[in-house]
Parts: structure tokens; sequence; C-alpha cells
């Protein structure tokens, strides 16, 4: 289990020159930021989601970059956020640092038929945990079924990366 009080204290270039205090971004920034977030089983350790994870955070330890699958149709940019989602417990923010072509795919995923079409993106090092339960009072998704964006709650969730990765 992860720990619902690990906070990193980098600063996202999401936010580079922007006013820290007071931070409210416009609806124009907004309009160019998403959030993808991507399941990974908390009891299901053979599931193929939770193996991927547990080579990328394997990569980590080894000093390497952790990359993953953009969402189906391939529209993840450099910038965006991207979340590990991890039920009822915490919700892991990164920052989307690159974006690569699906040759680019690690040869461990090559059991993930459905997929192969998929962009490659590298993270950055983890921005923050969101705590189950804040995740869901900002308005976060309650369930998520494979890669997907969320979009309905980003202002609420921005602000709460801001306000708790800057203490």
């Amino acid at each position: 289990m992860l720990s619902h009080h690990e906070h990193s204290c980098i600063r996202p270039s999401i936010f580079e020159g922007m006013e820290i205090d007071g931070f409210n971004p416009t609806d124009e920034f907004l309009g160019n930021m998403n959030c993808l977030i991507s399941p990974i089983s908390t009891t299901n350790k053979k599931a193929k989601g939770h193996i991927d994870y547990m080579e990328q955070i394997e990569r980590i330890g080894m000093g390497k970059t952790m990359f993953w699958d953009d969402a189906k149709g391939n529209t993840a940019i450099k910038g965006d956020l991207f979340g590990f989602y991890h039920y009822k417990d915490v919700i892991e923010i990164y920052e989307i640092e690159e974006v690569y072509s699906p040759e680019h795919r690690l040869p461990s995923w090559s059991d993930n038929v459905g997929q192969t079409d998929r962009n490659v993106i590298a993270l950055s090092e983890k921005i923050c945990q969101i705590p189950w339960d804040v995740w869901i009072e900002l308005g976060g998704r309650s369930r998520c079924q494979g890669t997907s964006w969320t979009r309905s709650s980003l202002s609420s969730i921005l602000d709460w990366i801001q306000l708790n990765t800057y203490k």
C-alpha cells in the first residue's frame, strides 16, 4: 500500500511562470491541459497493468525513465498530467515529459495485444499523491476502466496539486 501522506516537493513545469500565491489558472490554460489516468489493480497482482506498473517502479529505481501507454486515440501531449489510479488508496500524479510513437514500446509490453497502436509517454518524477478521499472530494472519478481522460474536475485537481506541492 502507498502512503497517503507522501508528497513530492518538485515544481511541475506546468506551473512555471505562474504565480504561486493566489494561483488561479485561466480558462485558456486549462483548455490546453488534460489529465490522463490509468487504473492499477491493488488486489490482482497478476493483472497486466499491475505487472507493467511494477516494472516501471523498478526502472525508476535503476535511474531510468518511467513509460506508459497513451489513451486510445493517442491525444496526450507534453505537459499534460498523468495519474496512476489506485482504487480507494491514492492517485499518483506525474507530468508527461515526452510522447513517442508506438515503435518505442518496451519489449515487455508485447503481451498487450490490444494496445500496440498506442503512443508511449515518458513521465516525470512523481509530482504528488492525492489521497483517495481528497480525490473524491475534488470531483475525481470514483471508477476508472482503462487509461482515459479526466476533465470535469481538472481545475480542482490543479488547485490541490499547486497547494500541496509548495509547502
